[in-house]
Formats: C-alpha cells, structure tokens, sequence
C-alpha cells in the first residue's frame, strides 16, 4: 500500500469515510468502483495492523516456560460517543 505512513486510526476513518459514501448511493459508477477498490486495500491494511498488534500482544504475554498465555485483551471496535 502506498501509504506506509497512514495510522491504523486514519486508514480506519478513511474506510468508515468511504462506506458512508458508498451507503449514501450519489456515486457514480466508476466513483463506486474506485472507493470500493481503496476500501478493500484500507481494510486489508487495517487487517493486517491488528494481526501485527495481537502478535505482539502474544509475545509479551508469554510465560517463562515459553508458552504464551492466552489472555482476553479488549480492544475498543467502534466510538461510540
């Protein structure tokens, strides 16, 4: 992705930005197409932001016999203000 820079946050309100307009349905057809296509790229790069935090998240969970232990860590999904 050409946005190596972008947050996790950002890419995520990008995705939020483009769902909107795609629901609010006063693209065009070609305009659907491409913020479906930067959708699909923001959410496998927002796929892989988490992956990356809960392998981190196991690595320092891990117990001094080398097993990771496995523990519920809550991770707020949405705002909901």
């Amino acid at each position: 992705m050409a946005d190596e820079k972008l947050t996790f946050d950002d890419a995520l309100q990008q995705l939020e930005i483009i769902v909107q307009q795609l629901e609010n349905g006063n693209l065009t057809l070609e305009e659907s197409m491409k913020a479906f296509e930067r959708g699909v790229k923001l959410g496998k790069y927002c796929n892989e932001k988490l992956s990356g935090a809960e392998k981190k998240i196991q690595m320092l969970t891990k117990q001094p016999d080398g097993e990771a232990a496995l523990q519920e860590i809550g991770f707020p999904v949405g705002d909901s203000q």
